[in-house]
């Protein structure tokens, strides 16, 4: 099954150094599959990365600048100049060749290293979409449009992964963080299937690259030693955090949509049950239902966060969240790792009055 990756998912790791795109290289590689970037994805990720690199690049150079000005004795380092177009050519290369995956075998071989590459392919033709369908679907808001006739880029992008599937005679599988492909239960919306078989094609829809991993691997309890780890400190303070950002994200319900929204660090966290995942011998992507409870300083709501935005003009309000949630996280060396929440299910919301912090 080849996957199609959207610009959201390449953007949150444009080096494709995480245990995310790592293990799905290790999947494309044992099933002989490739990576499929459709011509909007392409360009999209460049524009976007363009912008973000040199957005972080001129805030380092004010953080820098800032602290030079207030520190009496540190030794601050330089910021390099920003070469552009060398870091997009970087980038261009990684995504034409986006990983050469090392055997696991052979690390402790001193030498020869043997390395396999992946099967990246570009398609798509933008003179292959027709305006009129486009037009067709924007009018009667025919999916991925949404009730408002927009996404244009979705529609594309849906467009193009047909036509891939159609061409290559491939099963396909589209990975994108856009809710227009799906339905309330995470799957493919109803509509877009029917047209898969309209079109005689087949083509799942996921979330995240372990949403994939959770159709394609079958589940099995946790090893003796993950369940060990998970009772050590650090796997709690790595949970903990995964809670209180989870819940942070919850309670904003979009972004500047409160003035501020802090954990005040008292939050418990238990584990109750898990499971993994394993696409190969060397990855393997766990699960793990948990519950938890923390106070959060929590200010109203703002329609907002750009200057003169002062969050210090804006009341608190301590709130105590108890609320179940799942834990993603890359099994590594009998560990945990890169922890992520999601699936926050609120038990309840007590607010226990003004903060005074």
């Amino acid at each position: 099954m080849d996957v199609v990756l959207d610009s959201n998912i390449i953007l949150s790791d444009p080096r494709m150094y995480g245990n995310r795109m790592q293990s799905l290289f290790r999947y494309l590689l044992r099933t002989q599959s490739s990576l499929v970037i459709p011509i909007i994805v392409w360009d999209e990720v460049f524009a976007r990365y363009a912008v973000r690199i040199q957005n972080e690049h001129s805030k380092l150079i004010n953080i820098l600048a800032t602290l030079h000005g207030i520190s009496f004795s540190m030794q601050l380092p330089s910021v390099p100049p920003l070469d552009l177009q060398q870091q997009v050519g970087y980038l261009e290369g990684r995504l034409l060749h986006p990983e050469l995956i090392q055997i696991s075998e052979d690390f402790e071989k001193p030498s020869p290293r043997r390395w396999h590459p992946v099967q990246c392919v570009r398609t798509g033709n933008y003179s292959a979409i027709s305006t009129q369908e486009l037009s067709r679907r924007a009018i009667n808001r025919v999916k991925p449009a949404n009730e408002a006739g927009e996404q244009f880029r979705d529609v594309i992008l849906w467009l193009m992964s047909i036509n891939y599937a159609k061409e290559k005679s491939r099963e396909v599988a589209l990975i994108s963080k856009d809710g227009h492909f799906f339905n309330g239960n995470n799957t493919l919306h109803p509509d877009l299937k029917a047209e898969t078989v309209q079109e005689q094609v087949t083509i799942h829809a996921f979330r995240s690259i372990e949403d994939l991993f959770k159709t394609i691997a079958p589940s099995k309890p946790l090893d003796q030693s993950i369940l060990e780890f998970l009772q050590t400190e650090e796997a709690k303070a790595d949970i903990g955090a995964a809670f209180d950002e989870a819940i942070v994200s919850y309670l904003n319900i979009g972004w500047r949509s409160r003035s501020e929204v802090t954990p005040l660090g008292d939050s418990l966290t238990e584990f109750k049950r898990g499971v993994t995942y394993s696409l190969a011998t060397d990855s393997q992507y766990a699960e793990l239902e948990c519950e938890g409870t923390g106070t959060f300083a929590v200010g109203p709501y703002v329609f907002t966060k750009a200057p003169p935005f002062n969050p210090r003009d804006y009341t608190l309000t301590d709130t105590q969240v108890r609320a179940a949630f799942v834990v993603s996280g890359w099994i590594r060396e009998q560990r945990v790792v890169d922890l992520s929440a999601g699936d926050i299910r609120i038990r309840s919301v007590k607010q226990l009055g003004q903060h005074n912090g």
